[in-house]
Parts: structure tokens; sequence; C-alpha cells
């Protein structure tokens, strides 16, 4: 039995995989986990999805270089900027979302990563937003630190989206 079934198996059985067996998942043939990790989500998810909505909590101004990203500094562009949202502004929008029946809230940032201030008062932002409403929260702030990563969980937060450029 190969290593992504052993970890399928372990998953079925409501076990969880380590961090480990994890990070030795991106040594194995893409196909093959691409294959088992779908039969995971069938089993789980089956082919239902949830309804999701982004905001752009803080736009313009990245110093990164992404070619097709309109909030990259090194590109003139009518994007607007703006710096951080405010966590009363992102859950006046969480709420009328809930209110549409949209089932997540993901609040995108534009930069490499958020300062320790920033991921804070973002954790405010999705504190507020779970008491308010009932919709799940997503992130993508970039790349953070593990312990940014355990608060932002701690607050709320159960999925993060990261680009990997």
């Amino acid at each position: 039995m190969g290593f992504i079934t052993l970890l399928k198996e372990k998953i079925y059985a409501g076990e969880q995989i380590t961090r480990q067996e994890a990070i030795r998942l991106q040594e194995q043939p893409l196909p093959e986990l691409c294959r088992q990790a779908d039969e995971i989500r069938r089993t789980f998810c089956s082919d239902g999805f949830d309804l999701c909505t982004i905001v752009n909590g803080k736009s313009g101004r990245c110093s990164e270089d992404c070619r097709f990203c309109a909030q990259s500094a090194r590109h003139h562009t009518a994007a607007p900027e703006y710096p951080l949202l405010s966590a009363e502004a992102l859950t006046v929008q969480a709420r009328a979302n809930d209110a549409r029946g949209v089932l997540r809230y993901s609040i995108v940032t534009s930069g490499k990563r958020l300062p320790d201030r920033e991921v804070d008062r973002m954790c405010e932002a999705v504190r507020q937003i779970r008491a308010q409403t009932r919709l799940g929260v997503c992130i993508s702030f970039g790349l953070l630190s593990e312990a940014q990563y355990r608060k932002l969980k701690e607050a709320g937060v159960s999925r993060v989206h990261n680009n990997l450029e």
C-alpha cells in the first residue's frame, strides 16, 4: 500500500495526518495525489460547494511583481489604493453577504505579508464577523508566521488561501 493510500485510510478512520506526513505529500507523484485527494473530497463533500464572496481588505501598492496582478506597485493601473479596512467595515459587508445566503467570506489583502499589528486588527474583525454572522471566514494575507496563523485560527478563521507564484 502506498504512502498516499495509507494517509487516506487514516483519514477515513477519523484520524488526522501529522505535519510531517503533510510535508511528505509534496514528494508524492502529483497525478496520484490529485486522484486520491479527489476521492477523499467526494467521500466527505460529494460534489457540493460553498458560495463564497471575496472582499479586498487592503488594496494596492504591493511590493511584489506578479505580472497578472493590478495591485503591484510596479504596474500603473487604475486599481484603487487604500489601507486595511476596519473591523466595522468588514463586518458590515459580511452581514450583507450573510443576509444574501453566502456561506463563506474571504478577506484578501495586497502585499507579501501583513505585519503583526494588522494581523491583530484582522483577528478582531474575524471575531466580530463570526459573532454577528453565520459565515465561515477565509483569508489570503500572504506569507505569515505560524504564530500569526494560530492567532487567526483562534479568532475564527477556518480556511487560508495562499498564492504561490
